[in-house]
């Protein structure tokens, strides 16, 4: 999930750096920033007191002990190409909703395949918390605000 986060992270910034300009959307920016570099942050945290090692897998390799592909994991976009969007809230809705989509699969099998309880309960906020904004931005994409 690191790795996801991770990307999350950079596409929000990008998006916000491209124009980004519907409230509830930089908002949803501004939430991915900030509270995915803090389940980051504990991810390692839990990562070095459990197997002695911040080191991380490479996402290839996590994705694949999770059995999921990149598109599967929504993760087959990047932060590039907002700045040559004809519509850049709409553009950042679509990728989001795509990524988010692929952070819920993976929450599912973490809590599935967890051995840890902390990584359950994780699970299952991520689950929450990126429904809703899926949610949210499901009208940008589809053209229902703005």
């Amino acid at each position: 999930m690191v790795p996801h986060h991770q990307s999350a992270i950079e596409m929000a910034t990008a998006a916000k750096e491209d124009g980004l300009a519907q409230p509830e959307l930089v908002e949803i920016a501004d939430d991915i920033i900030a509270t995915q570099q803090t389940e980051i942050d504990q991810m390692l945290d839990w990562r070095e007191q459990w197997f002695g090692s911040k080191e991380r897998q490479p996402a290839a390799a996590a994705l694949e002990a999770l059995g999921l592909s990149a598109a599967e994991a929504g993760m087959e976009h990047g932060a590039e190409g907002f700045a040559t969007a004809d519509n850049v809230d709409q553009a950042f809705a679509g990728m989001m909703i795509g990524h988010h989509t692929g952070a819920i699969r993976m929450a599912e099998l973490a809590q599935e395949k967890a051995d840890h309880d902390e990584i359950k309960t994780l699970a299952g906020e991520i689950i929450a918390s990126q429904q809703r904004e899926i949610d949210v931005m499901e009208a940008y994409f589809q053209g229902g605000h703005g």
